[in-house]
């Protein structure tokens, strides 16, 4: 893994930032050391002298979902404009310290902490949707756009941004494009990655990018623009997006199916695949699961408890065609599932509110909680999810799956009224171990951060794992950009 040195000599950046004379006084950060101490200051008077908003900032301001603990004294600089990132990472590249791009922090894995002295850019003030343009059937965004505001936009246009991440009322395009985001309609439509046509930012030093656009063939040059997608903000600081856009399917229907065994809900996925009907989503949920969100929600699941649920969405730019599909979902299903709804447009919002919280619902109940979103091949998620029970079984802990089984993302929890530090970290490696096993990776969509870097050694090979520190050294020499992370 990488190591090497953010700057390489304290004294001498001192010294040709503030001359021989050290910097002296107090300080909110507290006492520390007198090089780094007066690296932050005099980084925190010349950010000041921008005219850009700086502050110190608290532990609190710099977590994630995750339970990573950020190290290190940060300052935070909220930029105003695409423009000021740049000018930003020209004055802190003068004092070599690291630079930490964030969102909203709504990540799972420790992707934005920090873990030495540095400076947080705060992009969620970039939050212009620049343009939709209908012709092209593209839209120009800053990077602050939160998701789902960005898919109103779209809708009331008549156009569909499906990449859907449980936390879109809150998340960013620019976290989305972080960790190559997806969401339950990955299934049928894909990830981020599918439709980022075009990014531009900055790198580290504050040099300028700008990749890709609104063509929708583009083979010039290496293909810097999807090399940065799932980089968790360790090569570039990304600042606008140009995004596909497709028609807003007329038509869209649900179906509720309820199981009396985890066995007959595996079953029904296979009959749904081999249908081909394309559903745009499939979702799975237990009864613990539903139980936790209703307790979470002080709202009462108004459909009976079975023990297994799959959620299922169909659309279409036909009635008549998606009537078709209903029906044949529904014949496909009737063998397996004891119970099958066809929900209205209230019941659907409550069911994916029930599915949206349940991570945080999990949270409340359990306060020592892990979770990772492993995903494997389609074909072997009966394997995986037989599995988990057999882990908990193993170590004498609750294991909770659920998700996007559709297209063989599981979100595992592992769940204690203790903190179980030992005990979790050895069900992620005979998690992860069963996983590679079954052809699959350690992340489908929220990003390797802190909490998977350990494992990433199980997946790849020492040869590949030294290029990609090749690759991370052409784009960030110094190790400046989000260091500890990613690779």
């Amino acid at each position: 893994m990488l190591q090497f040195s953010c700057y390489a000599s304290v004294a001498q950046l001192v010294e040709r930032i503030h001359g021989k004379d050290e910097v002296s006084g107090s300080s909110p950060l507290g006492s520390f050391g007198e090089g780094e101490m007066s690296l932050i200051e005099g980084c925190y008077e010349s950010l000041v002298k921008l005219g850009v908003r700086v502050s110190y900032l608290s532990t609190d301001l710099v977590r994630d979902y995750s339970s990573e603990m950020p190290e290190g004294r940060q300052i935070g600089v909220y930029p105003d404009s695409v423009e000021s990132v740049g000018v930003i990472l020209k004055c802190v590249s003068k004092f070599q310290l690291p630079v930490y791009p964030r969102g909203s922090g709504t990540g799972t894995t420790g992707a934005v902490v920090p873990l030495q002295d540095g400076v947080v850019i705060f992009l969620g003030q970039l939050s212009q949707i620049e343009d939709i343009d209908l012709m092209n059937q593209v839209a120009v965004v800053q990077v602050g756009v939160i998701t789902g505001d960005f898919q109103k936009a779209c809708e009331r246009e008549g156009l569909f941004y499906p990449p859907d991440p449980a936390s879109l009322d809150v998340c960013t395009i620019g976290g989305n494009i972080a960790v190559n985001a997806g969401g339950p309609r990955a299934l049928k439509y894909g990830v981020t990655r599918d439709f980022v046509m075009g990014l531009s930012g900055y790198w580290v030093d504050g040099t300028p990018f700008d990749l890709g656009g609104k063509n929708r063939k583009d083979v010039s040059g290496y293909d810097l623009k999807h090399l940065l997608i799932g980089s968790e903000g360790t090569l570039g600081v990304v600042t606008r997006a140009t995004l596909k856009l497709l028609p807003f399917p007329k038509y869209r229907c649900y179906l509720h199916a309820r199981f009396e065994s985890y066995e007959e809900a595996l079953q029904a996925l296979s009959l749904i695949r081999d249908l081909g009907c394309s559903p745009s989503m499939v979702e799975f949920l237990d009864v613990d699961c539903l139980k936790a969100s209703s307790r979470y929600l002080a709202k009462v699941f108004p459909w009976t408890l079975s023990l297994a649920h799959l959620v299922i969405e169909l659309d279409d730019f036909s009635e008549m065609n998606l009537e078709n599909k209903l029906e044949s979902l529904k014949k496909c299903l009737l063998s397996r599932a004891c119970k099958i709804d066809i929900p209205d447009l209230d019941d659907v919002e409550l069911l994916m509110q029930f599915r949206r919280v349940t991570s945080l619902a999990l949270k409340s109940l359990f306060p020592a909680k892990k979770s990772h979103d492993v995903v494997v091949p389609v074909s072997e998620i009966p394997s995986l999810m037989r599995f988990l029970p057999e882990l908990s079984e193993m170590l004498n802990v609750k294991v909770l799956g659920y998700g996007h089984l559709g297209d063989g993302n599981v979100h595992v929890n592992f769940l204690s009224h203790e903190p179980s530090v030992e005990i979790f970290d050895e069900a992620s490696y005979l998690l992860f171990q069963k996983v590679l096993s079954l052809g699959g990776s350690l992340t489908g969509e929220h990003g390797i951060g802190l909490t998977k870097r350990p494992y990433l050694k199980h997946q790849f090979s020492v040869d590949t794992q030294q290029f990609f520190e090749k690759v991370k050294r052409v784009f960030d020499p110094e190790n400046r950009l989000n260091p500890g992370k990613a690779i």
